[in-house]
């Protein structure tokens, strides 16, 4: 089924859903999704998995992705949005699975020697950080933490404390430390009660009038994420660290993966009100 399959009824090209059908295609395996692409360029096909994930993203949102004016897109959009994430964190399963494993690897004493450098911003067992803005480590999923000082090391995440941290590090030394913090019980922080309402709004359900999606959706609803598509656990993480990451998504500072394209694009929508309400019910979530 090609672009020629998504016209309108006067027989026109539909722009709109083979723009979703190229967020299906790559923006989900690629950094970012790509906005060069027209529709009268490539054959249009989707890749064997797309086809799958494409229908099952139009049952999600219960809509066809032609024949809507510009308003309804807007609601489409929003619903593709969380269809997409819930797609992910189910498809990833079978795919990611052994890289999960190779990341639960690593040797938990010997990242605890090789964690005393960590310890000065962090803490000893990764769970007080010195800083507020710093973030707690400990319990953090070991495949999402090989993962992030992997991408400091490769200069994708930006960060001028962790990339001379990461840079003389060794896969074995990055899948040793995960091991580790992983390991560690998750402490729990304390939630500001003025803002946990509204907080625990956005968290579990959303914002539909502006297309914020449920964190719930990706992180579960009691915050412990899921370590085979690598999407962290949240619960009891430093409010102020969350509020810095959720502004970095939003700069399109984080998007160099597609969990990165799907955070820049909730944060993206969400106001400075709802993002330090949303931290503060994470911190108190354990």
């Amino acid at each position: 089924m090609g672009f020629r399959a998504h016209a309108h009824g006067d027989g026109t090209p539909c722009y709109r859903a083979y723009r979703v059908r190229l967020i299906i295609k790559f923006g989900i395996r690629a950094r970012r999704i790509p906005e060069l692409f027209h529709p009268n360029r490539g054959d249009g096909k989707l890749s064997g998995w797309g086809k799958p994930a494409f229908g099952s993203a139009r049952r999600v949102t219960g809509v066809d992705l032609c024949g809507h004016h510009q308003s309804d897109m807007d609601t489409i959009m929003k619903k593709l949005t969380f269809a997409l994430c819930v797609l992910l964190s189910s498809s990833h399963l079978a795919h990611a699975a052994g890289e999960s494993q190779q990341a639960a690897a690593g040797d938990m004493e010997a990242g605890k020697t090789k964690s005393a450098t960590c310890a000065a911003c962090h803490g000893p067992m990764g769970d007080k950080p010195i800083m507020p803005n710093y973030p707690k480590l400990a319990g953090q999923h070991a495949s999402y933490v090989e993962e992030q000082l992997q991408a400091f090391k490769g200069g994708l995440r930006k960060d001028p404390s962790m990339a001379p941290m990461a840079a003389p590090l060794s896969d074995q030394d990055m899948k040793d430390l995960a091991a580790y913090f992983a390991g560690q019980p998750v402490v729990g922080g304390s939630a500001n009660k003025e803002k946990v309402a509204l907080g625990a709004k956005i968290y579990q359900g959303g914002n539909l009038a502006t297309g914020v999606g449920a964190c719930a959706g990706c992180h579960s609803p009691t915050g412990t994420g899921n370590p085979v598509a690598k999407y962290p656990s949240l619960r009891g993480q430093n409010a102020a660290y969350t509020v810095k990451q959720l502004q970095g998504f939003k700069a399109g500072d984080r998007n160099f993966n597609p969990a990165g394209v799907i955070m820049q694009n909730i944060a993206g929508r969400m106001s400075q009100e709802e993002m330090d309400a949303v931290a503060e019910y994470i911190s108190g979530l354990y």
